[in-house]
């Protein structure tokens, strides 16, 4: 079934829905890289890394479910969420 717009939130004007994706992209790619040096590190890593990466997959799909719905407070909601995680990772491989 495909998932429809959330019919209780205006539809976002373009220039949001075009600054929304572009933060999209550059926090997903900031997700990638984080996971690659976690991947890369070679080190033990710690319990709440783990949590952190275990965490991060369940919010990225929440992103994406918002997206489908077009529920940008959601999105947006979803990417600090993400960015608060990938703090805890980005701790560990020293960014």
């Amino acid at each position: 079934m495909p998932a429809r717009p959330n019919p209780l939130q205006p539809p976002p004007s373009a220039e949001a829905t075009t600054a929304f994706m572009q933060r999209y992209t550059a926090v997903m790619l900031r997700a990638s890289q984080d996971r690659g040096a976690v991947a890369r590190s070679g080190a033990q890593v710690p319990d709440d890394v783990k949590a952190a990466l275990q965490k991060l997959n369940a919010q990225q799909q929440a992103v994406g479910m918002a997206m489908r719905t077009r529920d940008y407070a959601a999105g947006e909601q979803g990417l600090r969420d993400i960015e608060e995680t990938l703090a805890v990772i980005e701790k560990f491989v020293g960014k």
